[in-house]
């Protein structure tokens, strides 16, 4: 099954509508009876992380026909470490990448023919440059596109031929007097000239090419009987005769969502690759907020569901009746610089029940990382689940307060998951310094930057056994297995036609892909047993499900091969 890719859905899903794939799937699949094929399977399942991004203004136009000429944000390869702002011209026919350049004005991204006693007694001719025409593939520069120029004075070259404009990066002499200069500055874009690409043609030619600014800056001179300096394969770089600019991009390590915006100031809300306190050794993906005004930067957490990353008040007979309320976190805000949680932002989160606190106080949500209860019944819960981001809860941390309390804090997963209770006549568990953890207050939650070690290398082979009944054709009390595939690689599972594998009864197998959806699956392929073979689109985890067909019941062993 085809999916868009995630970028598409983030940026336009306000104006696209989600059209079904067209697929083999029997009258038994989740899709004939109505269900999300990339909903989680069961609460918790980690979503894969957005890795990729639009890499040119055709897919900007693709996603959103509707897009108009401007900047818009693309991404190197579509590698979304690597962004860009471009602006995308003619997008109402075929679109075109430009890179705008900051730095402008009589001296900065020009190039001129500087005229003497050999050019007819014209005037120098200088073009200055705002934007220039960029392949977003190649990243070289089409020195000849005069798009985004301006051109003033006038020349005769020798042998009578007019010169109006000069193209990009080029600085030109004919008569050994004034020389010829030009200028390239990138400084505010992410990207660096590629060292040695000039060179200095023509008749009794001089002059230099002086790169400076890590390469963002050069600048051009040249001399003589007629020469020019200019890159590689420019004959007579005037009138719009073009060659290649090699740019390369330039590494960077932005710390926050601020040092974006003022490398990208088009930048949209979205996911980033920063780096804590900018050491390249230490990238985590950052949802960026409000890049239109004043940037904050928060935590996706992968880990979502009714049962991961919540916070829950448990209602009890001093709450006046009311209802446990719950409060579902997707995204929790983050500093940058320290790695702390304010638990009391509540911007990417949602609530449910009602109740209320002793001294008739409405609570209608919970802080992140607390649990509550006043009635000394069914404990308040709570859990924090980093597993898929590089992060984990720093230990001892939280604390049991309150009016007769008793509770815990349970870390496991490397630090990465603490499940909470706590339980009394009032009491709560909580980072400290969280003074009743509902309603927005807020604390600090510190994390530390921990990524977890490298997995094992997976195995190529193996199997698993399972009995189940009334799963509705593998949709639900299903037996899960995941196995890591790396793109390219085929997995052939089965409870036949893998050596090793068995079956008794009407089995059901399905493959779910490690953003959640459903990318395979098979019913009868050996008489009532169950084969399936797929090559994977993307690297990840992928999920087995065993199960049996409609709500009957089945066991076997499936054996699965990677090649």
């Amino acid at each position: 099954m085809m999916h868009a890719p995630r970028w598409k859905k983030l940026m336009f899903a306000a104006s696209l509508a989600v059209l079904p794939a067209c697929g083999m799937e029997g009258s038994d699949s989740p899709e004939s009876k109505e269900l999300d094929p990339q909903a989680s399977t069961e609460p918790g399942q980690t979503r894969a992380a957005l890795t990729t991004g639009p890499a040119s203004c055709q897919d900007i136009k693709t996603a959103n026909p509707a897009a108009a000429d401007g900047s818009y944000v693309l991404f190197a390869s579509g590698d979304r470490s690597k962004p860009w702002t471009a602006w995308c011209h003619n997008m109402a026919s075929t679109p075109a990448e430009y890179l705008s350049l900051p730095s402008t004005g009589s001296s900065a991204n020009f190039s001129q023919y500087t005229a003497g006693y050999n050019n007819s007694g014209g005037t120098n001719v200088r073009t200055l440059f705002t934007r220039v025409r960029i392949d977003p593939s190649t990243l070289r520069v089409s020195t000849g596109d005069q798009t985004f120029s301006t051109s003033s004075g006038y020349l005769t070259h020798p042998a009578n031929y007019p010169v109006t404009s000069m193209s990009y990066a080029a600085a030109m002499n004919c008569d050994f007097g004034n020389p010829g200069v030009g200028n390239v500055d990138l400084r505010g874009t992410p990207f660096a000239a590629t060292p040695n690409q000039f060179v200095l043609v023509g008749s009794y030619p001089s002059g230099a090419a002086t790169y400076s600014s890590d390469n963002q800056v050069v600048d051009l001179w040249s001399r003589g009987d007629c020469s020019w300096m200019s890159v590689q394969g420019a004959d007579h770089p005037f009138n719009g005769r073009s060659a290649h600019l090699q740019l390369q991009y330039r590494p960077s390590t932005p710390a926050s969502c601020q040092e974006l915006k003022t490398a990208h100031p088009a930048a949209a809300d979205g996911e980033y690759v920063l780096y804590v306190n900018g050491d390249v050794s230490k990238p985590w993906t950052a949802w960026c907020h409000n890049m239109a005004s004043t940037p904050a930067e928060y935590l996706s957490l992968p880990s979502t569901g009714s049962s991961a990353n919540f916070s829950q008040y448990t209602a009890g007979y001093n709450n006046s009746g009311g209802t446990n309320v719950r409060t579902l976190f997707s995204k929790v805000r983050i500093d940058p610089t320290t790695l702390r949680v304010s638990t009391g932002d509540q911007t990417f989160s949602t609530s449910s029940g009602y109740l209320t606190h002793p001294a008739n106080y409405p609570v209608t949500s919970m802080s992140y990382a607390a649990a509550m209860n006043c009635d000394f019944g069914n404990p308040g819960v709570g859990n924090v689940d980093l597993r898929g981001t590089p992060f984990a809860a720093a230990p001892n941390q939280f604390v049991l307060v309150g009016s007769y309390p008793s509770g815990a804090a349970t870390y496991s997963s490397n630090n990465q998951v603490v499940d909470l209770w706590s339980r009394g006549d009032c009491s709560w568990m909580s980072v400290q310094d969280a003074d009743h953890p509902f309603n927005g207050r807020s604390a600090q939650l510190q994390l530390q930057y921990a990524p977890p070690p490298a997995s094992p290398p997976q195995p190529t082979s193996g199997s698993f056994n399972y009995s189940a009944s009334n799963t509705n054709s593998a949709t639900q009390n299903t037996t899960p297995y995941d196995v890591t595939l790396t793109a390219g690689q085929t997995l052939s599972f089965g409870t036949c036609s893998v050596a090793g594998a068995s079956g008794s009864g009407d089995t059901f197998l399905r493959l779910y892909a490690p953003d959640g959806s459903h990318v395979a699956g098979n019913d009868d392929a050996c008489g009532y047993l169950s084969f399936v073979g797929f090559t994977a689109t993307q690297t990840g985890t992928y999920r087995i499900q065993a199960g049996c067909y409609s709500s009957g019941s089945c066991n076997g062993t499936v054996a699965f091969t990677i090649q």
